[in-house]
């Protein structure tokens, strides 16, 4: 998923109530969203803080703002938003267009939208909280960064979206997948918590993944390096073996066993998983090789 380098030195907002008179057949309304006010130019850690919460996340724009704001710049990168969700043990989710960005309202998830106000006097972007809309007459529904909420004319939505790249990010419990996520993008995102070095959600997030996607070979890897991170050096050997038999022909599940057995002391289960390895092939076969001769090594000093 792609990120653009744009930095947000948020615009200013006008806030417009939802109207009681707001046709409820047609309107998708979050509730309980959190608003936060934002000086100028914080409107990327007010965005984030306002997801995070309605995630479980005990934060504040305060506290985000040494993580994601850049005083220099007077604003925030999209990287920085993503890797500041990451850190706090969340999946990072990132949408592009109208579709997903409905799709995750109407499943109940508040989306972070990066905007451009600008229109005739160049780019002016802000980040807001889009927490619903309605399809005739037809608006969105934002938290901009005021104590209100903002109503938000459709086609005006979609250009200012439009002008930024159409970018949005969700944030989900590790363990909890959105009914709309695919195997392989999921278990990319979790990928990303465990590179910031939150291995206990990227734990969660793998074990998920496995119980959703049990033939996935990404999320099998995945858990066992949350696992051997964590000190659970067995826990990892026992979740490589039981991938090998449900992947008998993926060489880096095989590999990874090899390593794990040998550091359990097991040499003889370790030798045969990087047999087994080297077997596969593949453009990865000479790391194998180079795997089995160490064990060979450790056997016979």
């Amino acid at each position: 998923m792609a990120i653009v380098a744009v930095f947000a030195g948020c615009a200013s907002t006008i806030c417009y109530l939802p109207r009681e008179a707001d046709p409820v057949v047609h309107t998708v309304r979050i509730e309980d969203i959190v608003l936060f006010e934002q000086d100028r130019n914080r409107c990327g850690p007010a965005a984030l803080a306002t997801i995070l919460v309605f995630s479980g996340i005990e934060t504040s724009p305060e506290t985000l703002e040494e993580m994601v704001y850049d005083p220099a710049d007077q604003g925030s990168l999209q990287a920085s938003l993503v890797a500041a969700a990451r850190r706090h043990g969340r999946v990072a989710w990132e949408i592009r267009g109208i579709e997903e960005l409905e799709q995750g309202l109407q499943e109940g998830h508040p989306v972070l939208v990066l905007l451009n106000k600008g229109f005739f006097k160049g780019s002016l972007y802000h980040y807001a909280v889009a927490a619903g809309f309605n399809t005739e007459p037809g608006f969105f529904i934002l938290a901009g960064g005021r104590s209100c909420l903002e109503r938000v004319p459709a086609p005006l939505f979609r250009r200012m979206w439009r002008q930024s790249g159409d970018w949005g990010l969700m944030v989900f419990s590790p363990s909890e997948i959105p009914p709309f996520a695919e195997k392989n993008p999921w278990v990319e995102a979790v990928y990303g918590i465990e590179r910031a070095g939150m291995h206990d959600a990227a734990l969660a997030g793998y074990s998920a993944a496995l119980e959703k996607w049990p033939e996935s070979v990404g999320a099998v890897l995945g858990k066992a390096n949350a696992l051997y991170a964590l000190g659970r050096t067995a826990e990892a050997g026992d979740v490589l073996l039981e991938g090998s038999v449900v992947h008998p022909e993926s060489g880096p599940i095989l590999n990874n066993l090899a390593h794990v057995m040998l550091e359990l002391g097991m040499y003889e289960k370790a030798l045969d998983a990087a047999a087994r390895a080297v077997e596969t092939g593949g453009p990865h076969i000479q790391t194998y090789r180079e795997t089995a001769d160490r064990i060979r090594g450790a056997i016979n000093p």
